[in-house]
């Protein structure tokens, strides 16, 4: 595809003095995506994004503590906050990728 050749910001919407462009509008993206993406890793829990320091094995710290159990029938899924953290993180960075994606298709729209 061919992008437009133009020197001023492109408006999407335009009606009685509201503007919207198109990084207003990747920003939406990210802040709408956001909050769906961590709902999703929180409830899913992927390994790689939370990894075994992500789960609690006591209630006396703050902190985590290396789920190293052989036991497969050991269910922990009381999360500490280094797996909250970890999901925060990675949600917000593919949120920015949404909006970044969301950017890119707008200009050559």
């Amino acid at each position: 595809m061919k992008s437009k050749k133009s020197t001023e910001e492109v408006l999407i919407f335009k009606e009685k003095g509201i503007t919207l462009s198109r990084g207003h509008l990747s920003f939406m993206y990210v802040l709408i995506t956001w909050p769906v993406i961590y709902l999703l890793c929180f409830v899913t829990r992927p390994e790689w994004i939370v990894n075994y320091n992500g789960y609690l094995l006591r209630f006396e710290g703050g902190s985590g503590v290396a789920n190293a159990s052989s036991n497969p029938s050991f269910s922990n899924t009381i999360l500490s906050d280094n797996g909250r953290e970890n999901i925060l993180w990675i949600s917000f960075l593919f949120a920015l990728l949404a909006g970044l994606l969301v950017y890119i298709l707008v200009g050559y729209y």
